[in-house]
């Protein structure tokens, strides 16, 4: 059976509705992509596909001795580390490979960001063989990244395995760019969730490294808005901090897709960590609500008017008591670092889950 080499689907000719399709005169072609991964290479635009069981996929793995490659989106850990991988594909040696490095700002030190990796990781009792900071569109690290695997394999199949959108398939393509001939993306990658839908098998030399479909997050709020909106959101370089200094009573918007209302507490700095293409704007606590209603899909964009017409909103209060600092992290979107005893009301999409952790920087 041929598959696309770019997304791992069974090639077939006969419904275009269906993943795998490509016209009767390149089904026996090799080095073919199916119709999806064209349209998304080439114009970004996505077809309905049947939903893969990607939990059901991951569980073939079990059946071999394997190293794991865990893909983690290090500007949302929490959101995208899995602690039940190990389970999942039967395997105990595994590689955390946080990935998107190049976010955070250069001046946070490097063996900071490990050492939070693997405590992060050991609070769910995840104890890791090596943890490797990467960055898929700088290439930092890819070679350490190879280095670790040659160090851990002992011969064995390598998987990459993480939830979607965490940046497996770019990490494989920025490997073949580094080890060999390629010049372009061999796997197809996009920010639409699903992009990979079975195992991709890379040959590099001696090694064989296999792509995996994304474990399906539906608490990312990317499945809730269109492709505009997902590439406003997610960062695409070094992220510029937005410290604001605030008084109790004051607002911010992030966008139209999340309020902060400082509720209590004395005068204080919080730092915003935010895609740059998103709004960080301030105003009053009693003037939030009608800033809301009459700037939602304009200046409060995204989202869309359209697509605040069906997403639902929701809201958490929040204590922190001033002890350490902390983030304040709303997945998918970014997180505001806060050090004072404080009264926090975030008000943002469902979808997106709201939580607190030891501060990142």
């Amino acid at each position: 059976m041929k598959k696309c080499i770019g997304c791992g689907a069974i090639l077939q000719k006969d419904n275009p509705n269906l993943e795998g399709y490509v016209s009767e005169k390149l089904i026996d072609r090799d080095n073919v992509y199916c119709f999806r991964c064209h349209r998304l290479r080439n114009y970004n635009e996505n077809q309905e596909v049947l939903k893969e069981d990607y939990l059901k996929i991951l569980s073939k793995i079990c059946n071999e001795d394997a190293l794991i490659v865990h893909i983690v989106d290090l500007f949302d850990f929490s959101n995208t580390f899995l602690p039940q991988i190990k389970r999942l594909t039967g395997q105990s040696d595994c590689i955390i490979c946080a990935n998107k490095y190049d976010l955070l700002p250069k001046s946070v030190k490097k063996n900071k960001i490990i050492n939070w990796v693997r405590h992060m990781a050991n609070l769910d009792d995840f104890k890791a063989l090596d943890v490797i900071l990467t960055s898929a569109k700088t290439l930092d690290n890819i070679t350490t990244l190879v280095e670790s695997i040659i160090k851990y394999r002992k011969n064995r199949k390598v998987y990459f395995v993480g939830c979607s959108n965490v940046g497996k398939s770019s990490i494989i393509n920025a490997i073949l760019k580094k080890y060999s001939d390629e010049t372009k993306d061999v796997i197809t990658t996009s920010n639409i969730p699903g992009t990979t839908l079975n195992f991709i098998e890379i040959n590099l030399d001696e090694f064989k490294f296999i792509d995996t479909p994304g474990v399906f997050n539906d608490r990312q709020i990317i499945n809730q808005l269109s492709l505009d909106s997902i590439n406003k959101i997610m960062p695409k370089k070094e992220i510029k901090p937005v410290n604001l200094q605030l008084n109790s009573k004051q607002s911010v918007f992030i966008s139209g897709l999340a309020r902060f209302d400082f509720l209590e507490g004395d005068k204080t700095n919080f730092t915003f960590y935010f895609s740059n293409d998103l709004l960080i704007h301030r105003t009053k606590l009693e003037n939030a609500d009608s800033l809301f209603d009459r700037q939602i899909g304009n200046l409060l964009n995204p989202p869309t008017i359209e697509e605040f017409e069906r997403l639902e909103y929701y809201e958490e209060v929040i204590l922190f008591d001033g002890l350490k600092k902390c983030d304040l992290v709303l997945s998918g979107l970014g997180f505001i670092t806060i050090n004072s005893k404080c009264k926090i009301r975030i008000r943002t999409v469902k979808g997106v889950v709201i939580y607190s952790r030891e501060a990142i920087i």
